[in-house]
């Protein structure tokens, strides 16, 4: 299983083993786009904007990286661009600009409308998980997941934390404080580089979501999820089997197991 993105009705997947695209009804279950592809993509490598997917997505054969356009109504590629450096991690802008991690030590823009590529922040770090946080600034993961800066728009570095454990994703809540899944934890910084909070007790937290107001942290391991908000709360559910969370639903998670099964995991009630 590759990347995946929710675009409100439909949980879209990339079936890289067998060239696939897929896209899933929120509703009833059915696939409703089911289109071959010859590049493959990341988790966390696709995102979803006016109807639009976009993908970081690497050729069959290896020899090029490049940001793909998709049409969300029949899964057919609208435009391709080969990046002048090496695309890693994503995140939307609120004007549907994609903001993708250049391994040449860069923020890039990439402009929804014309696919036009910008440099916006240059680094001196090698970037590979990034989001963006309150006035023109960004969360930014180095390539070897220990370190954390937030840079603001010129680059200047306004933190920089170094982690004690591997940082396999991240995501912002509405403050801009950066969630991170570190395996065993998921801990909190805010804008100043502070840890505020931690939450333990995992086996290989590989996924943190902002959804509802909450983030979703999953264990790809136990396949639990846990719904962790600001004041502390830690509402957990045991889904029984291996796998992780790969977007949000209206009414909680889309969860797919290790065995390729796609389920539709309900938020537990407040205690």
């Amino acid at each position: 299983m590759g990347a995946t993105a929710w675009d409100g009705h439909r949980v879209w997947i990339t079936d890289s083993d067998h060239g696939r695209l897929l896209a899933v009804d929120g509703d009833s279950g059915k696939a409703v786009v089911d289109s071959h592809v010859d590049w493959f993509s990341e988790p966390g490598s696709m995102a979803v904007a006016d109807r639009e997917l976009w993908a970081i997505a690497q050729d069959a054969d290896g020899a090029n990286v490049r940001v793909l356009r998709i049409n969300s109504a029949d899964g057919h590629i609208k435009s391709s661009r080969i990046d002048g450096g090496r695309p890693l991690g994503q995140a939307l802008r609120k004007d549907n600009s994609l903001l993708v991690a250049d391994y040449e030590r860069a923020i890039v823009s990439i402009d929804h409308d014309t696919g036009t590529r910008h440099v916006k922040v240059p680094l001196d770090v090698i970037p590979n998980l990034l989001q963006a946080a309150p006035n023109d600034t960004y969360w930014v993961v180095d390539d070897n997941r220990t370190r954390v800066v937030r840079v603001d728009a010129g680059g200047k570095r306004l933190v920089d934390s170094t982690q004690s454990r591997y940082v396999a994703g991240i995501v912002t809540d509405a403050a801009g404080n950066a969630w991170l899944a570190q395996r065993s934890a998921v801990a909190v910084l805010n804008l100043a580089g502070a840890t505020i909070r931690e939450f333990d007790g995992f086996k290989n937290v590989v996924a943190v979501l902002w959804c509802e107001g909450a983030a979703v942290a999953s264990d790809i391991e136990t396949g639990e999820l846990a719904w962790l908000d600001g004041s502390g709360r830690d509402q957990r559910v045991q889904t029984g089997t291996s796998g992780r969370a790969i977007a949000c639903a209206p009414d909680g998670i889309w969860f797919v197991s290790a065995d390729g099964y796609l389920s539709r995991i309900t938020k537990p009630s407040n205690p």
